[in-house]
């Protein structure tokens, strides 16, 4: 598909997906979903040498990618 044609395609169904959506009673979709009763939780600097082998292979795999991609940057 070309370009300027998918970008049309893309656009056409944002505005199709939002004239659903503002017909539609958005309150119910909010008491779908009560607040959380739970405390949350902060999040916890984790170095990267620490946490599980896999995520730090993903995190090599992710770095070599955009490495492969657009070069090293130092």
């Amino acid at each position: 598909m070309e370009p300027g044609r998918g970008s049309r395609l893309i656009t056409s169904l944002l505005i199709l997906h939002n004239l659903v959506a503002w017909k539609q009673d958005i309150s119910k979709y909010v008491d779908r979903y009560p607040p959380s009763k739970e405390s949350l939780v902060g999040l916890q600097p984790i170095t990267q040498t620490e946490g599980p082998e896999e995520a730090r292979l993903a995190r090599e795999r992710i770095v070599q990618h955009y490495d492969n991609v657009y070069g090293v940057v130092m």
